[in-house]
């Protein structure tokens, strides 16, 4: 199979050649069962192997390798671990770019940050169409979780030349930086990208600027 057979393969698709390279039984049963519990592979990487385990049918050599391609995905994300700190929207921008040039049509990304404001991991959430991607707040809490971050910057893509945010993602910023303070995880910013130019959320005064981890990224980070 071709690098670029491998990339039109869906979340499911994926799956089952996973299991089926694992000799686990009924593949394409559980691989349709991991997809309808998790939701997709973001999810899925950042499950734990009890959690996998809790497949009815899953064996735990099926598990065991999906955890470990998990494991592998939180150390090498697409945007590396460490590195520099993520201290204001232009920094966060050009590495989330990177992140979403591959995806096809709008997709949402979750940046999670480190204690020091730096890259933990990085992981598509979800890709949509041409609308506004939806998103539940619990696919970036459990990105979040799976990387041990407490801070995470999302973005979305927007078609070219057209960065500016819909009444519709303001209210979903607004709704998903609740829910996820309420579980602990700040939402420091949310990036809308178009092309090459973005539009920040946190910068424009869309998200609340009284929160301390916020002012920080916005002001520069200072050790």
């Amino acid at each position: 199979m071709t690098g670029e057979e491998l990339r039109d393969l869906s979340d499911e698709a994926l799956l089952r050649e996973l299991l089926a390279f694992s000799r686990c039984r009924d593949a394409g049963r559980l691989a349709a069962a991991l997809i309808d519990h998790f939701g997709g592979m973001a999810e899925l990487s950042c499950a734990t192997l009890r959690e996998i385990r809790s497949i009815r049918g899953m064996d735990r050599r099926s598990a065991l390798l999906l955890r470990l391609i998990g494991e592998l995905s939180r150390r090498h994300p697409a945007v590396g671990r460490g590195g520099q700190a993520v201290t204001s929207p232009d920094i966060a921008a050009k590495l989330l770019t990177a992140a979403l040039r591959d995806a096809e049509g709008e997709a949402l990304c979750c940046l999670c940050l480190d204690k020091l404001m730096r890259p933990a991991s990085c992981c598509l959430i979800c890709e949509g169409g041409t609308d506004a991607v939806p998103a539940e707040p619990w696919s970036v809490y459990r990105a979040a979780r799976g990387a041990g971050s407490r801070a995470v910057i999302l973005a979305h893509s927007h078609p070219p030349s057209s960065p500016e945010p819909s009444a519709e993602d303001v209210e979903r910023t607004g709704a998903m930086a609740a829910a996820l303070g309420g579980a602990g995880v700040t939402l420091v910013d949310h990036i809308v990208i178009a092309g090459n130019i973005y539009f920040s959320l946190a910068e424009s005064g869309f998200l609340p600027a009284d929160d301390p981890l916020r002012q920080k990224y916005l002001e520069g980070f200072k050790k």
